[in-house]
């Protein structure tokens, strides 16, 4: 039958063309998926590397401030100490 013969050449065609784009989609797709978790992870890691030196920052900041202050405690008491002692002295003379 030579009406039918055209459509079953066809068919062939028409189905490796659709598999072959259902390939060609499916691996575009997933190296899609492959460089967005890429640049997730490359976001993240920056992202974390930023935080943990913020947070560095942030903890080593009281701890700064309680040595000033423990600084500036021992020189008060160096100066009462040493007024002490010339007071003491000059009693003695």
């Amino acid at each position: 039958t030579p009406s039918n013969y055209g459509i079953t050449q066809s068919t062939p065609s028409l189905v490796c063309g659709v598999a072959s784009v259902m390939v060609i989609f499916w691996v575009v797709a997933a190296a899609c998926t492959l460089l967005g978790a890429t640049y997730i992870a490359w976001s993240m890691k920056a992202y974390i590397r930023s935080r943990t030196e913020t947070e560095l920052l942030r903890y080593q900041e009281p701890w700064q401030v309680a040595q000033v202050l423990a600084q500036d405690l021992a020189q008060e008491k160096a100066r009462l100490m040493e007024e002490a002692s010339k007071r003491s002295m000059g009693s003695f003379y």
